[in-house]
C-alpha cells in the first residue's frame, strides 16, 4: 500500500489523535506529575493494513489491539524523539486543514516546551496543563514503543 502525504494528512484528520498526557509519577516527591506526548490512528481490524503502510511509511511506532476481541486496533508513537523529529516536522510540513489542525498546534506547542525542559517547573506545567484542557478529550493510554 503506497501512502500520500496528502492522504495520511486526510486520514488523521478523520482517524488520528494528537494527545497530552499529565500523569501522577510514583516518585517520593509529593505532586510530581510525568507529561507524555502520544500520537495514534485507531481502525476497525478489516482495515489493519492502513495501521501496517502507516507505521512503514513513518519508520516508527507500534501497531497492536486496543479492544479484548481484536476488533479495533491502533497504530501509535509515544516516545518523544519520534514525535519530535520525524511526527511533528511532517505535520508541520504538510498542514491539516480541520479542527485536528488546532489540536496537531497545541501538541507542537507542548513538544517546544518540553525540549526546553519547561514541563519541568511548576510554572511550565501549569502552562501545559491549559495547553491540554484545550484539546480533544482522547483518554491516551499508550504502551512505550
Amino acid at each position: 500500500m503506497k501512502l500520500t502525504k496528502d492522504w495520511i494528512c486526510g486520514f488523521v484528520e478523520g482517524e488520528g489523535t494528537f494527545c497530552v498526557s499529565i500523569t501522577q509519577t510514583l516518585t517520593k516527591k509529593e505532586g510530581s506529575k510525568q507529561v507524555r506526548l502520544y500520537f495514534k490512528v485507531t481502525q476497525h481490524k478489516k482495515n489493519i493494513q492502513v495501521l501496517y503502510a502507516l507505521k512503514a511509511f513513518f519508520g516508527v511506532g507500534l501497531v497492536k489491539s486496543q479492544t479484548k476481541d481484536d476488533s479495533v486496533w491502533e497504530f501509535s508513537i509515544s516516545r518523544f524523539e519520534h514525535l519530535d523529529k520525524i511526527i511533528i516536522p511532517f505535520f508541520v510540513a504538510n498542514t491539516l486543514h480541520t479542527s485536528k489542525k488546532f489540536d496537531f498546534l497545541r501538541f507542537r506547542k507542548v513538544a517546544l516546551l518540553m525540549n526546553r525542559g519547561e514541563h519541568l517547573t511548576e510554572d511550565g506545567l501549569a502552562m501545559i496543563e491549559k495547553i491540554r484542557h484545550r484539546m480533544n478529550t482522547t483518554v491516551c493510554i499508550i504502551e512505550e514503543e
